[in-house]
């Protein structure tokens, strides 16, 4: 076995080992429970891991024992354009102003049609004709023309799923942020930046993959070499969601009481000498994970209510508010003389902050 051989096996077993430590570490998170929302995203999760260690597992046996990939072929598709959808739906989930709105049923069912046409038909069609297009790259363009183009197809299939979900992830964005900027203050768990990068990993390995299709079987060296980085890009595409699920490094969006849209017209009486004085006896800023909904109580309203009064008082959103508050507990900490010996770090925590929280207001601030 030669030292390729060796990297090549390390990095199909990359996406496997992460892929299945993934699914073991959700499982067992799943039994301490949660709100019906996490164990939701718990379930997506493990369904978006299983999809890639069954996908990953059939490229392996693409490369090593075609003749048993023909059998598996359409698990395969079908694994792969799951596993955008699982991921997309956890997407979606996250980013939902409404948790209860569910996605359409139809993006599960579209490639599960796609891929039972598949095998229907690979069952129509000779093995040798199959064998012939996955071992020799050979296509039968006289009798099997429609089979040999679907078949050689998949690739671009799967791109395209990657490319429209990609799509649709980038376009929740925006609506997600201006809702969540009047709903959470933890600057760095509402952010989700983390989804930008996986998504942009995800759209980076499409084009490598049809660099290596392109060359197949005409650069052993280079083609391997690309496979390899495409592995690794993979690999860090699942550590991120792996580590960044594990962590919550995400804000639920919790149901709220019904109210009517507090206009000028309608609207509950918040007294702003009282919010103040509660803002400043209280503090609840110092929560690093405060979310509006926790400040309601106190004021016998609703959320719309209470976002629509930070925003017309103070000008701007909850989550600025918020922080802003803290920043100015943090100045007050730097210059109490008491805390000349304490470390930035801890001085930022206790003002309500997270470090990286701390950095990004500190960085939109002077945006603004």
């Amino acid at each position: 076995m030669t030292v390729t051989d060796l990297l090549m096996i390390m990095s199909f077993g990359g996406p496997l080992f992460v892929s299945l430590l993934s699914i073991g570490m959700m499982l067992g998170y799943r039994k301490v429970g949660g709100n019906d929302v996490k164990r939701t995203i718990l379930a997506l999760i493990i369904g978006h891991f299983s999809c890639v260690f069954v996908s990953n597992l059939t490229v392996i046996f693409f490369i090593y024992q075609p003749d048993y990939y023909i059998y598996l072929s359409s698990l395969s598709f079908l694994s792969l354009l799951l596993s955008t959808v699982f991921l997309y739906n956890i997407i979606y989930l996250l980013t939902s102003g409404d948790s209860s709105k569910k996605l359409s049923p139809l993006h599960y069912i579209i490639p599960i049609v796609i891929a039972l046409t598949h095998e229907i038909w690979c069952w129509l069609v000779p093995r040798s004709v199959q064998w012939n297009i996955v071992v020799n790259q050979v296509l039968d363009m006289h009798n099997n023309k429609s089979f040999c183009l679907f078949y050689a197809s998949k690739l671009w299939i799967y791109a395209l799923y990657v490319v429209i979900y990609s799509i649709l992830t980038f376009k929740r964005m925006p609506a997600y942020r201006r809702y969540i900027n009047n709903y959470s203050a933890d600057e760095e768990k509402s952010s989700l930046h983390w989804i930008s990068m996986i998504i942009i990993l995800a759209l980076v390995i499409i084009p490598i993959s049809f660099i290596t299709f392109l060359i197949n079987g005409k650069d052993n060296i280079i083609e391997e070499i690309i496979i390899i980085i495409a592995n690794i890009l993979y690999v860090i595409k699942l550590v991120t969601i792996q580590y960044n699920m594990f962590t919550e490094n995400y804000v639920i969006i919790s149901k709220d009481c019904k109210c009517p849209p507090a206009d000028e017209e309608n609207q509950v009486n918040i007294d702003k000498e009282e919010f103040e004085r509660y803002m400043e006896e209280k503090k609840p800023y110092l929560n690093p994970h405060l979310k509006i909904t926790d400040i309601l109580y106190e004021f016998h309203t609703c959320r719309s209510y209470m976002s629509a009064f930070i925003n017309r008082t103070y000008g701007m959103n909850f989550s600025f508010y918020i922080n802003t508050l803290r920043m100015k507990e943090y100045e007050k900490l730097k210059n109490d003389p008491g805390n000349i010996k304490k470390s930035d770090s801890e001085l930022i925590s206790r003002a309500g902050f997270s470090y990286r929280g701390f950095m990004r207001f500190k960085k939109n601030k002077i945006k603004n």
